[in-house]
């Protein structure tokens, strides 16, 4: 066997066997297109394959509901409770693979990082510059000790979205190692801000 056939030989199949009628089940259908049975998810399969999207760097609001609505629709268990026990199992493990993935692309930083890691496979989570942390400090002392907090609630929130923002930007350019210095700066902020109940989708 000659090395080119060796490294095909060694592939990894697009295929898996349907576990009602043996059929070849594409490795992210969620049907066997021969029986129709609901399949098991794939280990591992990634959020965009769950939702049924391509790798984007920022998933719209209305795009991301309409896919976990359809999707949803697909699988929900009350659509099988007069199926097999191997189906009712497969939707139960695909609506809850479905609301995970709906979970992440719904919070934007847990999405960006979700993004990173795909795109940078050697993905190592940071914490921000101490210049940054003394920042955030600042404004948590600063938070703690004030009795009109909002102010300093607006000024925290400018600064997140700030900092999610320049990871967005940094994302689409394809520097990915100031992507994740960025979006370490937004998580900070955000977990503070999320102790003192700021609203991150206002304006």
């Amino acid at each position: 066997m000659s090395k080119k056939e060796e490294n095909v030989f060694k592939e990894k199949p697009q295929f898996q066997t349907c576990y009602l009628c043996s059929g070849p089940v594409s490795l992210e259908a969620m049907f066997c297109c021969c029986c129709n049975a609901l399949q098991k998810p794939k280990p591992n399969m990634s959020h965009y394959a769950i939702l049924d999207f391509s790798i984007l760097l920022y998933v719209e609001e209305s795009q991301l509901e309409e896919a976990y609505i359809r999707r949803l629709s697909l699988v929900h268990p009350d659509k099988f409770v007069n199926a097999s026990e191997d189906e009712k199992l497969n939707a139960t493990l695909w609506s809850a693979s479905i609301n995970k993935a709906y979970e992440v692309f719904n919070n934007p930083v847990e999405s960006l990082i979700y993004w990173l890691k795909i795109k940078a496979p050697s993905f190592n989570p940071q914490k921000p510059s101490i210049t940054v942390l003394e920042k955030i400090m600042e404004m948590e002392e600063a938070l703690s000790e004030a009795e009109d907090k909002e102010p300093l609630k607006n000024q925290l929130i400018v600064a997140y979205k700030k900092a999610l923002s320049l990871a967005n930007i940094a994302g689409n350019k394809g520097n990915y190692e100031e992507g994740i210095k960025f979006i370490a700066e937004a998580e900070y902020w955000g977990k503070v801000g999320k102790r003192y109940d700021c609203n991150f989708e206002s304006e």
